[in-house]
């Protein structure tokens, strides 16, 4: 019985442990479904994070480098299907566009195992580059050292930061232009206050004939170096766009026509000048020395970039802007005249196309170049209302447009008056705060027959019209003096005698002169310097004013 029970209890035991084996079975194959569960669903979770992320992913293996998934932010960037990718390398596909890149990769990973924010250049299927940020990580799968790479598309980004970077720039180089338009409006207003008795005075040497000939000759010297000198304040001025214009109407082939036989002595034998003239061409309002000086400046310019001979092409066409131009280049709607001037030399490259303009740059050895002419032509165009814009290429020449509006309702020619000394016999008031220039005109009209009384500043002006008990037949007024302007002068003057006739007077450039009304419609203004003959001519049309 003994034997039997021991039995029993044996086989008790092992039913036991048979049980409990079999639940731990069982909980085993629990934790492995729950563990094959959670491996589908890391592997569910990555596959979709992989395939659903906008940026480009692909992994490669680490000692390779050769592609074994990639998703479809990957194909859009590159261009290349996921079967063409797969299997292969980088270099295989030639997905680098600079291979230095690429090393720089690989000695990162090597050295620290990460990459992080690699900018580099991609060249896609279609040859297309596009800048992109890579970021990398080496990971494990299945035992096996891979490289997770993500790559982000910032070619846009990069565009809009060269576009933002243009625009500062263009706008640090308004401010160094307006700097300098102040700077040189203050240059020029004293110039030509130097300038005014100079030419004044080589004037009245020229008019006398009991001069000998040879000191008429010196004054003829004198008065071509003060024209000059005026030319540069007016180029200065010109450039900063702040130059008082003489606007008339102009024929712009007739300009060219004039001023062919000018540009024939300045740039030499071996340049060949061709005239493109469109007939019918419809007159433009327009300063006759800046057209001049623009045809001047585009002409050296044209010279200069052909050492060893070409030829020049002056040609004119009208043009009507169409909206997209017309927002490229500022120009208003209407017609527009062209004036086109083209040259055979050596073209530019689109770094130096882009700094034509800018004031000072230049590409012409030390002393060769002041870096102003071009400047200079851009401030002259849009003072008139138009634009300038270049094409070239290197190798292929040069072509400058300057793009003026077109006269409104005037004919194609309108002839000009030539200056005249008219002489008078009238009470002129003369107010100037500078000693020099009020000499100057006084000597001027005294010498055309008008009686004179000259006042250092507007205080003594009044003081004068007081003394007289009645106004003078004409003032003569600088437009800016201390404690009251000339404005203000002609207002208290013209209070007690409301038909006084005023000429003012500056050597100031426009910015100074608008906030003292010297520009308003209507009134008179002669700019310094001016000649005998110019003042004479001005003098008497205030006079003569009904």
């Amino acid at each position: 019985m003994d034997g039997q029970d021991a039995l029993k209890r044996r086989v008790a035991e092992l039913e036991l442990q048979l049980a409990r084996l079999q639940q731990t079975n069982a909980t085993l194959q629990d934790e492995h479904s729950r563990i094959v569960e959670a491996l589908k669903l890391s592997e569910e979770r990555f596959s979709k994070a992989f395939y659903a992320t906008p940026d480009a992913l692909n992994i490669s293996r680490l000692s390779d480098y050769v592609h074994v998934a990639v998703n479809p932010g990957f194909t859009a960037l590159t261009g290349y299907s996921e079967q063409e990718v797969v299997g292969r390398s980088a270099r295989e596909i030639n997905l680098w566009a600079d291979r230095a890149d690429r090393e720089r990769m690989v000695q990162q990973l090597r050295e620290k195992g990460t990459v992080d924010n690699l900018e580099a250049q991609f060249r896609s299927k279609d040859g297309t580059l596009r800048w992109a940020v890579m970021n990398s990580r080496i990971i494990h799968i299945a035992g096996e050292a891979c490289v997770l790479s993500i790559t982000r598309d910032v070619s846009e980004t990069r565009r809009a930061q060269r576009e933002r970077d243009a625009m500062q720039q263009r706008l640090q180089a308004v401010e160094r232009t307006e700097a300098l338009g102040m700077l040189a409006g203050g240059i020029a207003h004293d110039f030509n206050n130097l300038l005014t008795p100079i030419l004044g005075a080589a004037s009245l040497l020229l008019g006398d004939e009991r001069l000998p000939r040879k000191a008429r000759d010196e004054a003829a010297a004198i008065m071509d170096a003060g024209e000059r000198a005026a030319d540069l304040t007016r180029q200065i001025l010109a450039y900063s766009r702040k130059q008082l214009l003489n606007l008339e109407l102009l024929d712009l082939n007739c300009e060219i026509s004039r001023t062919e036989r000018m540009l024939r002595r300045v740039i030499g034998e071996d340049v060949r000048i061709q005239l493109e003239l469109a007939p019918g061409l419809p007159a433009v309002s327009a300063d006759a020395s800046q057209m001049q000086q623009i045809l001047l400046n585009l002409a050296v310019n044209a010279r200069d970039a052909m050492p060893g001979g070409g030829k020049i092409i002056l040609k004119t066409a009208t043009f009507t802007p169409d909206q997209p131009i017309r927002a490229a280049r500022g120009l208003r709607e209407g017609l527009h005249v062209l004036l086109e001037v083209s040259d055979t030399g050596s073209g530019m490259s689109e770094e130096t196309l882009q700094r034509a303009f800018d004031p000072f740059f230049t590409t012409k050895g030390p002393g060769k170049g002041t870096g102003m002419g071009l400047a200079t032509v851009r401030g002259i165009a849009e003072q008139h209302g138009g634009a300038i814009w270049a094409e070239s290429a290197p190798g292929k020449g040069s072509t400058f447009i300057v793009c003026l509006p077109a006269a409104q309702g005037a004919a194609a020619e309108k002839s000009k008056q030539a200056a005249r000394r008219c002489k008078g016999k009238e009470l002129v008031l003369v107010a100037d705060d500078d000693a020099a220039v009020r000499e100057a005109v006084k000597r001027l009209l005294e010498s055309d027959g008008y009686r004179v009384i000259a006042a250092k500043d507007a205080a003594q002006a009044l003081a004068v019209v007081e003394q007289l008990g009645k106004a003078p037949d004409l003032l003569i007024t600088d437009v800016v003096m201390p404690e009251m302007d000339g404005r203000e002068l002609r207002d208290r003057v013209a209070h007690r005698y409301p038909r006084l006739k005023t000429l003012f007077m500056s050597g100031h450039a426009e910015n100074v002169l608008a906030p003292h009304g010297a520009l308003d419609e209507g009134l008179r203004l002669i700019h310094k310097p001016f000649a005998a003959a110019a003042l004479s001519s001005a003098v008497r049309a205030a006079l003569d004013e009904t």
